[in-house]
């Protein structure tokens, strides 16, 4: 009898890394688990694939040779600044020892 209920994290990370290397029938025996929550998650999966890569292509705009950073590039790099910032001003701790 298949396993129920939801995927785990291992379970999940298992069927992205592997799902290229067994069809969808060995990944399901292998994790004892139904075939069609194997086939829905890897959907889900691929559909968030492409969406982030399809993320990536927007924060960049050419033509004709030249490239344009966009708003939602330029959004990322001023919030990884700030986050970088604040890692820097919190490990700033100087103690004196007499």
């Amino acid at each position: 009898m298949a396993k129920t209920g939801p995927l785990g994290d291992v379970e999940k990370f298992y069927l992205e890394n592997k799902y290229q290397d067994f069809t969808v029938e060995q990944l399901a025996k292998k994790l004892n688990r139904p075939k069609a929550t194997i086939e829905k998650h890897l959907e889900k999966a691929k559909k968030e694939t492409i969406h982030k890569q399809q993320e990536k292509e927007n924060l960049f705009a050419s033509h004709k040779g030249s490239t344009v950073m966009t708003q939602a590039a330029s959004e990322l790099g001023d919030e990884i600044r700030k986050q970088n910032r604040e890692r820097k001003t919190s490990a700033r701790c100087t103690t004196n020892i007499k």
